[in-house]
């Protein structure tokens, strides 16, 4: 934008539409280029740091997919009959309609 009070208005909207975020945040003004940095604080932990180990999130495609070759190989090295699973309600549903 060539008008500097057009870069004002932006930078004023943006500093207010993050003012009820509770994060602490870091608007910088409007560079040469059209850009503005934006910095904020990670409020909740990672979900690494809460499983205490990396975590894979994938497609309820990919899980079930995962989910049916632990199966395979489970049954082929453990005859047992059973096979208990914890899953949120898209991936049951989707493994119910496979």
């Amino acid at each position: 934008m060539e008008d500097p009070k057009s870069n004002e208005k932006v930078e004023k909207a943006m500093y207010n539409s993050t003012k009820q975020d509770h994060a602490r945040i870091q608007l910088d003004k409007i560079s040469r280029f059209g850009l503005m940095e934006m910095s904020r604080q990670r409020i909740k932990p990672a979900l690494n740091d809460l499983m205490g180990k990396t975590v894979w999130v994938g497609s309820v495609a990919s899980i079930c997919e995962s989910i049916f070759r632990l199966k395979t190989e489970k049954s082929i090295n453990n005859r047992s009959s059973i096979l208990l699973l914890k899953v949120s309600p898209n991936i049951a549903n989707e493994l119910l309609n496979r």
